[in-house]
């Protein structure tokens, strides 16, 4: 995700997919031009599951992705393990 597009910022994007419970577990990697330490701390506020810069490194990329990867297993268990509130008790 690029946090410069037109309309909506990656940052509102990234937090809306991570806020909502249906598409909370998928992995959202920032990749951008900009890399300061504002940048990756917004980014990881916003729900972001890796960061990456342009140019993209074939190893970082790598590496991030598998810690995405991750992320969305943890936080799938965690969503399995959650009562439903839609369900009686």
């Amino acid at each position: 995700m690029d946090f410069m597009m037109p309309d909506m910022d990656g940052y509102e994007v990234t937090g809306m997919i991570t806020a909502n419970p249906v598409t909370a577990a998928i992995p959202v990697v920032m990749c951008t031009g900009h890399d300061t330490p504002q940048d990756r701390a917004r980014a990881k506020d916003s729900g972001a599951s890796g960061f990456v810069t342009k140019p993209v490194d074939d190893t970082a990329l790598d590496t991030v992705a598998g810690g995405a990867a991750r992320t969305r297993r943890e936080r799938g268990r965690s969503r399995r393990r959650q009562p439903n509130a839609a369900e009686p008790s």
